[in-house]
């Protein structure tokens, strides 16, 4: 898949350029005054460790990718763009990734009852994007949105659409978990 690769290769040089402006730019600002320096230090160093922290909340396209996987009979694919990874089981949409978001974000099927219910308890979940707004929607991985909730979203979206499969569709995909 190389839009994933494109993306982790992404990630890489951004990691690259945060350790180049971390020793090589309070250096330049010394000319300017000698406790800037310091502070830049400082400053940069706390970013990074908020950055650090923030991975224990926010998710990434390869962990949701791996999860999403996991299912019994999932299947992925890109039918409308390049930037879209759409995972399916029986034929039928449960989530889709959008590649190029930042931060990472996805769709995913819910009960009418609950989507709007969602949206107004976490500011991280909206209608969904160019989805049935009653049965879809969006989540954005940000740093207040706990992995263990964006998983059970993401289940709960793969049973929501493997139950209303026909019975021998369901059994000639296997036993869910």
């Amino acid at each position: 898949m190389p839009n994933l690769k494109k993306i982790v290769l992404k990630k890489k040089c951004q990691i690259i350029y945060f350790l180049s402006i971390t020793l090589f730019l309070p250096q330049i600002f010394a000319v300017f005054h000698p406790y800037l320096p310091c502070i830049l230090q400082v400053a940069i160093f706390l970013a990074y460790l908020e950055a650090i922290l923030r991975n224990c909340y926010v998710m990434n396209v390869e962990e949701i990718r791996a999860f999403c996987l996991e299912f019994q009979g999932v299947e992925e694919s890109f039918p409308f763009d390049n930037q879209t990874l759409v995972f399916k089981v029986g034929g039928k949409i449960f989530l889709l990734l959008a590649l190029d978001a930042n931060p990472v974000q996805f769709n995913v099927k819910c009960e009418p009852e609950n989507t709007i219910k969602l949206r107004e308890k976490y500011a991280c979940v909206l209608p969904g994007y160019h989805m049935n707004k009653r049965h879809w929607n969006t989540i954005l991985c940000e740093n207040n949105l706990s992995k263990n909730l964006a998983f059970e979203w993401i289940k709960t979206s793969y049973f929501l659409v493997f139950n209303s499969l026909p019975k021998s569709l369901k059994n000639s995909i296997g036993p869910s978990n």
